[in-house]
């Protein structure tokens, strides 16, 4: 098999067959590597439907996923490289069909270079996205830029960085500090992880959602629980990044990569959250 590469496209006005490019792989018999970029997807969050947006997102994240459970090397930050044939021509077919549609990938072309993350990363930057991505930004000023930008509809939701303790949730083992607390019919909780903290830190950080989740149990209540996380370096911080990579795959905690911050506020609208509490501390 020679190198070969394939563009992903998402088609946001299908009228006039309009599309902005996504994602990139490029492939030999032996290597794959893949990277899609945020910024393109952020923005076509803005020209989708609701399902169309989820769908596409799904697809992109699972096409990484395939990619990551082949693991035979890591290689720099949000590019997967593996071993493996399992991107061939037919399987691109397939993933292009099983999305309607809403993402498209260009037929694969072949180019006489060597598949390697040198080429992989010079043609992602021309075919694809060489801007600054949005989730390097450093994480806690972009949460605390969020708060504050968004602090008038969050206090209409929730309770903002607020510790509570058995006072409030009697199973409450030890006092937990949360990003935004609130309720509907369940209890609604959402976390900060900022993946780039040591791990220990970012241990206890995900320790507490669980501490959380599990106190409602005890007092016979399902609860909502997400998360605003960043995808770490994976050469600058390895195993941050194995833990990012296990937790994403993760039942009973929605996660949203720190550029879909505001998906927490449209939850908390779509379902009339209300702070968890009547006043703060």
């Amino acid at each position: 098999m020679a190198t070969q590469y394939s563009i992903l496209s998402v088609l946001i006005r299908p009228e006039i067959q309009e599309k902005i490019t996504v994602g990139f792989l490029l492939m030999d018999e032996n290597n794959v590597f893949f990277n899609f970029s945020k910024n393109k997807l952020a923005a076509a969050k803005s020209l989708l439907s609701s399902n169309a947006y989820k769908s596409l997102k799904d697809a992109l994240y699972n096409i990484n996923a395939t990619a990551e459970n082949q693991h035979l090397k890591e290689q720099p930050n949000t590019i997967t490289s593996r071993k493996s044939n399992t991107f061939s021509k037919s399987y691109i077919e397939y993933l292009s069909r099983y999305n309607n549609n809403i993402l498209s990938f260009s037929t694969p072309k072949e180019i006489e270079l060597d598949a390697t993350i040198d080429i992989f990363s010079k043609l992602y930057r021309k075919f694809i996205d060489n801007s600054t991505i949005i989730e390097k930004k450093p994480f806690t000023n972009y949460i605390q830029r969020f708060k504050q930008e968004k602090r008038l509809i969050l206090s209409k939701h929730f309770n903002i960085d607020r510790k509570v303790t058995n006072k409030e949730i009697p199973n409450l083992i030890v006092p937990v500090t949360v990003t935004f607390i609130g309720q509907n019919e369940v209890p609604t909780f959402v976390q900060s992880l900022d993946f780039e903290k040591r791990t220990d830190f970012l241990s206890n950080d995900i320790s507490e959602i669980l501490y959380l989740q599990r106190a409602f149990k005890d007092e016979n209540k399902d609860s909502v629980a997400m998360s605003i996380i960043n995808e770490p370096d994976r050469i600058k911080f390895p195993q941050q990044h194995e833990i990012w990579r296990q937790l994403r795959n993760t039942s009973g905690i929605t996660h949203y990569d720190i550029s879909e911050a505001d998906a927490v506020i449209e939850y908390a609208v779509q379902h009339n959250v209300q702070p968890f509490l009547n006043t703060e501390e």
